[in-house]
């Protein structure tokens, strides 16, 4: 009788073991509370690094035994490259009108009855000895009969003589004698004579002036004729040499 409480005992003991073992077992099982996790930023994609792309794939190289084909390459010109030389300019042609008067007579190439033209010959081989082309007066057929001085002392009918010439550039002007003075001197007489010369040069496409030159010049002789031909022939070597210099300069100029 003595066992029985102490088996009852031993039963209640094993009893509570095992329920405080399966309690325990469950407390372990038990999930474990979740830990709240801070919310990271998104990226910045101004500042994020571009991703590189991924590399082209490799083109297939040519079978054996062929030649692989040749891609042309985009060549750039040369920066370097020669500028083409602009064109020069056409050379100038002139034509020259220079008449002259001694006295009120006027002599000219064509519409006086004497031909007399010492200014004017200066100045055409002044002009071609600098290796200017020159209009021959004395061959061409541009002036008729019933034509007057003015034709050609005046600017603007002389562009147009010089136009239907096919002139690029005319020189306009006149020369001009008159006795100065008249002296015997042991039994011989002496006349002096004063001349004067002025002439222009005109661009014949728009009547521009590009070029003005004057001179005077003396002479003598034992007669009114002899005097004023020799100061025309002083004063006409003076206009030639200014003639000549100023054409260079003025196609010389831009």
């Amino acid at each position: 009788m003595k066992r029985l409480p102490f088996l009852v005992s031993l039963a209640a003991i094993v009893f509570l073991s095992c329920c405080v073992a399966v309690t325990f077992a469950q407390e372990e099982a038990a999930p474990a509370t979740p830990v709240a996790v801070e919310a990271q930023p998104a990226p910045d994609i101004a500042t994020a690094e571009p991703v590189a792309p991924a590399p082209e794939a490799a083109p297939e190289t040519a079978p054996a035994g062929e030649a692989a084909p040749v891609v042309p390459s985009a060549v750039e010109p040369s920066a370097t490259a020669p500028t083409p030389a602009p064109e020069a300019p056409a050379a100038a042609k002139y034509v020259v009108f220079i008449p002259e008067r001694v006295d009120l007579m006027w002599f000219w190439y064509y519409y006086t009855d004497v031909q007399q033209y010492f200014v004017q010959g200066a100045v055409e081989k002044a002009l071609i000895s600098a290796g200017k082309e020159v209009i021959d007066l004395s061959t061409c057929d541009a002036f008729q009969p019933g034509g007057t001085i003015t034709e050609v002392t005046n600017p603007a009918e002389a562009i147009k003589k010089a136009a239907a010439l096919g002139a690029t550039c005319a020189v306009v002007g006149q020369a001009d004698a008159v006795k100065s003075s008249e002296n015997v001197a042991y039994g011989v007489t002496v006349v002096r004579a004063n001349a004067n010369a002025s002439a222009r040069i005109l661009r014949v496409k728009d009547g521009k002036m590009l070029a003005m030159a004057d001179a005077t010049a003396t002479g003598s002789g034992q007669s009114v004729q002899s005097a004023t031909q020799e100061a025309l022939k002083n004063v006409g070597r003076v206009m030639a040499s200014k003639i000549a210099a100023a054409a260079a300069r003025a196609e010389a100029a831009p």
